[in-house]
């Protein structure tokens, strides 16, 4: 029996890359060189009245999601306004090319 549709905000969110290869902690947003690490641990900058523009509903059945209103925390997560309990938000090296 298919479980109902979840919230965004309310998702389990599985942090493999994060878990499993290594990173650091940001110590600030400023550029500069991260040797031997391919993320940085960052807080995601926060934007102004957040709303739902998009959303794909096929990509949403198959993670078991439901369509969130246009605002509310559901959209404040999709956004960076609300890091959740289970994500671990990080910023990807930048390789030069």
């Amino acid at each position: 029996m298919p479980s109902s549709p979840q919230s965004f905000d309310q998702a389990p969110f599985h942090n493999s890359f994060v878990d499993e290869l290594p990173g650091e902690i940001a110590p600030n947003r400023q550029s500069r060189q991260v040797p031997g690490v391919l993320y940085s641990q960052v807080a995601p900058t926060p934007v102004a009245a957040p709303q739902l523009l998009a959303w794909s509903d096929d990509l949403a059945a198959r993670l078991g999601l439901a369509r969130p209103p246009a605002r509310g925390p559901a959209v404040d997560a999709l956004a960076g306004n609300l890091v959740t309990g289970s994500m671990k938000p990080f910023a990807a090296r930048y390789g030069g090319h």
